[in-house]
């Protein structure tokens, strides 16, 4: 969504984690949460995009854009099929093995070979 940058193929939103709750469900507290990510608890919150890394590997990516994860989550609610780029290292201080999820799919999500499971 920001220009400039390669466009990052996404699977789904698995959610964005805040003080007031997060989406998705879990119930858990935003310490929890972040204990379980790996990350400090910020009062902004945190996005969690899943994706592929090489080799086609499942991976969540844990980002600080929670303004673009709102935004693409309103984006495809509206049938929008836009794809963020990939964000800037200081934005994605965590990779995580593995989808965590539930998580809203993309769009697009499954095409160009790569498959959902």
């Amino acid at each position: 969504m920001r220009g400039g940058g390669p466009v990052l193929d996404l699977a789904g939103w698995g959610c964005c984690i805040r003080a007031a709750g997060h989406a998705g469900g879990g119930g858990e507290e935003l310490w929890e949460a972040c204990a379980r990510l790996g990350v400090a608890p910020r009062s902004e919150g945190w996005g969690l995009w899943n994706t592929w890394g090489e080799g086609d590997l499942e991976v969540t990516l844990v980002v600080s854009a929670v303004e673009t994860t709102v935004g693409l989550l309103e984006s495809w609610s509206r049938g929008r099929g836009v794809d963020p780029v990939l964000p800037l290292p200081s934005q994605n201080p965590v990779i995580r093995h593995g989808w965590i999820g539930p998580m809203t799919l993309a769009p697009r999500a499954g095409l160009g070979g790569r498959t959902l499971s």
